[in-house]
């Protein structure tokens, strides 16, 4: 799907899959895109509060014609009959990503809408012969991107990094659970 949405990308079209959602979109054409895409380097940010460098890397970002905000856009593939939601476990997990994506596209300087956008590429199990080819249709999903957390997440990792002592560990916590039972009465590794 990338390639193809490049392709109209470079055209300056809209493509099809775009046609129904609100706002004129179109793939948006910037010369750092590329840089944006890869886990390295991604969109970076320093944050001040923090003193972290943010980073992260979209799948894709769409430009709206009409508002000229951007439109963060996360690619998912599935072939389950109740993939293409945003009705299931792992969903929350990547709610969180596309909204720090638009914290970071806001952060150096890009009008980003809050709205952001999960394509589903589901394959198509109902086909009779397949020849080596597996069709997939595109479905979209909107979702309106929370960035009320990353702050006080921010803040919060910096003051657990400077603490004399680390956090009390949390019951629903796996990783607390599997240093508890590796940890001897008196520090040391079991």
């Amino acid at each position: 799907m990338r390639q193809e949405l490049d392709g109209y990308r470079a055209r300056h079209e809209q493509h099809p899959v775009m046609a129904d959602l609100p706002g004129d979109l179109i793939p948006f054409d910037h010369p750092s895109l590329g840089d944006w895409r890869k886990s390295k380097p991604g969109i970076r940010l320093a944050h001040t509060g923090s003193g972290f460098l943010l980073s992260g890397a979209p799948d894709d970002v769409w430009y709206s014609r009409e508002t000229e905000e951007l439109h963060i856009i996360d690619y998912k593939t599935t072939s389950s009959d109740d993939g293409a939601t945003l009705e299931t476990d792992w969903a929350p997990k990547y709610m969180r990503q596309v909204s720090f994506y638009q914290y970071l596209l806001s952060g150096i300087g890009h009008p980003a809408s809050q709205v952001a956008y999960f394509l589903f590429a589901k394959a198509d199990k109902d086909a009779d012969t397949y020849g080596g080819v597996v069709r997939f249709d595109s479905i979209v999903r909107p979702y309106e991107v929370d960035t009320s957390w990353i702050e006080g997440a921010l803040l919060g990792a910096r003051a657990c990094l400077e603490a004399d002592a680390p956090p009390a560990p949390t019951e629903d916590c796996k990783w607390c659970a599997w240093a508890a039972a590796v940890t001897t009465d008196d520090g040391g590794a079991a």
